[in-house]
């Protein structure tokens, strides 16, 4: 029981960050017992919505409701859902997990990845690539004779050595990450770094750009990665929900339910 608690409220961490909510574990409770407390529902519609990603609008339900209905999913209890978000928490909940099953959260992660600066491929603003080269400690004019050209000679090559030296403990460290994304194959090409990451490499501004823009992504694949490692409970769970479902099921007047996919259609 103590792994499926710390599970959800990992889960809703992890979907708070991403979709900017306010999901609580007593929600997945609540929801599994068909409650309607606290806007669990309506939470729950604006979840599924942000997951496939509709635009905002006052018309959630049949607009998550036709989703759904064009990926062929086949509950009719959560198309006799009303429209006035008062009930239905258990087959929301369950919606949720199909949306899940089919990759959805995985997919979501991925798109969010490929769009940072994380992405090999990522294309900056023009105005974020204005890098500015560091001044010399020293002047070229002052290079008078042959002993000063052989000390410049050796300033840079030091220099070299040293830069050399941090962009390879820089991409050792990003290709440790990236493998470790590419096997869940949320990035592709680890072997590559973005035009941030490598203006980063040379410039004390643009690294503190260059995190400043993925700390958000970093805490979400974070996230993501505890919930890749801890989701068999949450399924082994959702077991629960399908038995609580059928202790309460109930028919669907078949009347009713022609209404409300002629209303979605």
């Amino acid at each position: 029981m103590g792994d499926i608690k710390i599970t959800i409220s990992n889960l809703c961490k992890h979907l708070n960050l991403i979709f900017d909510m306010k999901m609580k574990p007593e929600m997945f409770r609540l929801a599994k017992f068909n409650k309607s407390d606290d806007d669990i529902v309506k939470t729950f519609w604006i979840l599924l919505s942000n997951m496939i990603n509709l635009p905002s609008t006052d018309e959630i339900v049949l607009n998550v409701k036709r989703h759904f209905l064009n990926l062929k999913y086949k509950s009719l209890q959560f198309y006799a859902l009303p429209e006035d978000m008062l009930n239905g928490s258990r087959e929301l909940l369950l919606a949720f997990a199909y949306l899940v099953s089919q990759d959805y959260l995985n997919k979501y992660v991925k798109t969010m990845v490929s769009n940072s600066s994380l992405n090999p491929y990522y294309q900056p603003k023009i105005e974020d690539l204005q890098y500015k080269v560091e001044n010399y400690t020293f002047n070229l004019k002052q290079i008078k004779s042959d002993n000063d050209f052989e000390n410049a000679l050796q300033w840079i090559e030091g220099r070299i050595k040293h830069n050399k030296k941090i962009m390879s403990e820089y991409q050792t460290c990003f290709e440790k990450f990236s493998i470790k994304l590419c096997r869940r194959n949320l990035m592709p090409h680890p072997e590559q770094l973005s035009v941030p990451a490598i203006l980063a490499l040379n410039s004390a501004e643009h690294a503190k750009t260059f995190l400043e823009s993925t700390e958000n992504v970093f805490k979400i694949l974070e996230n993501h990665e505890r919930w890749l490692r801890t989701q068999s409970a949450f399924w082994d769970w959702m077991n629960s929900v399908l038995l609580e479902r059928q202790k309460h099921s109930h028919v669907i007047n078949p009347e009713k339910l022609d209404k409300f996919l002629a209303a979605i259609e």
